[in-house]
């Protein structure tokens, strides 16, 4: 069963890693599919890769500063996203979703978890927010007045409308 389990993890698209909380989060174990970002396992288990040499270098404080905020919050479980370099020097987005082992006495021993790649998802989110700013641009600059309305209330109009019908936009 348990190689069965392995088979699943290494077919799929979520990376398992487990790293120290030491400087640089020495990796300990990490699952073979981390060759989607064009790595071996061998390269983070010999030390030649830590965890935080795999976060982008932009988003690596802010991340750091979550981990520390979670350890000394005492969750358990934390989710963060953050862009990774890939081996090839490609930006991926992911999203981690952490598991914090503590010894008796409360001490953060390792971090351990799942790392997936959402980089389309995150294009598509952008994609998206470019499209609704566009349109709401031209919302504003429209030659025509225009008013969106919900339940038959009118709930947003155009400055065109409100030139057009001398009412305020309030």
């Amino acid at each position: 069963k348990m190689r069965q389990a392995q088979l699943v993890l290494e077919n799929s698209s979520v990376i398992l890693f487990r790293w120290k909380a030491a400087a640089g989060w020495p990796v300990e174990l990490v699952s073979e599919n981390i060759a989607q970002f064009g790595y071996t396992p061998e390269e983070f288990l010999s030390g030649a890769m830590s965890y935080a040499s795999f976060i982008h270098p932009d988003d690596l404080e802010r991340v750091a500063h979550e981990v520390s905020e979670y350890s000394s919050s005492g969750v358990v479980r934390f989710q963060q996203e953050y862009r990774v370099v890939t081996k090839e020097g490609k930006v991926r987005w992911t999203d981690d979703k952490t598991l914090i082992e503590r010894d008796f006495q409360g001490n953060v021993m390792h971090y351990q978890g799942t790392v997936m790649d959402i980089t389309e998802r995150k294009q598509a989110e952008e994609s998206l927010r470019e499209s609704e700013e566009k349109m709401h641009s031209i919302f504003r600059v429209a030659p025509t007045g225009i008013g969106v309305v919900s339940n038959r209330v009118l709930r947003e109009v155009n400055p065109r409308i409100c030139e057009m019908t001398g009412y305020s936009k309030e």
